[in-house]
């Protein structure tokens, strides 16, 4: 969304915000109060941006880089060397697929992501090991 023209950062400002009232529901149905609500909001706003400027410098500083924000960030330990193959073919197939869209296309489309039986390197056929 952020290499596309006008109205593209208003949808994701927009997709934020739902996010984030996603997590203030959420919250609330586990019987958090509201006084412990706006710290545990500032915690996980920290953690989306700091994943968010993580993500954004592992593509710019290449495979080892972003194999290693993934491992962080989807199994909080090493990616043995198949679920590396696999996830970062995952992650270049999907950001080929989302680059090639226009805003209409990206809005409209049913499916954004591809699918991970559809890659060679997917963990027992569906990406279940992880």
């Amino acid at each position: 969304l952020k290499a596309l023209p006008p109205p593209a950062q208003d949808l994701a400002g927009d997709l934020v915000d739902r996010l984030f009232a996603g997590f203030d529901q959420a919250l609330r149905e586990m019987g958090v109060g509201d006084v412990t609500i706006p710290k545990r909001m500032k915690t996980m706003a920290a953690a989306f941006a700091g994943r968010a400027k993580a993500y954004e410098q592992g593509f710019l500083d290449g495979e080892a880089e972003l194999s290693t924000v993934l491992a962080r960030n989807l199994v909080a330990r090493p990616l043995d060397a198949g679920e590396q193959r696999f996830w970062l073919a995952y992650v270049k197939a999907a950001t080929r697929h989302l680059d090639s869209l226009d805003f209409a296309s990206l809005t409209g489309a049913d499916n954004l992501f591809p699918q991970p039986e559809s890659l060679p390197d997917c963990p027992n056929g569906s990406g279940e090991r992880l």
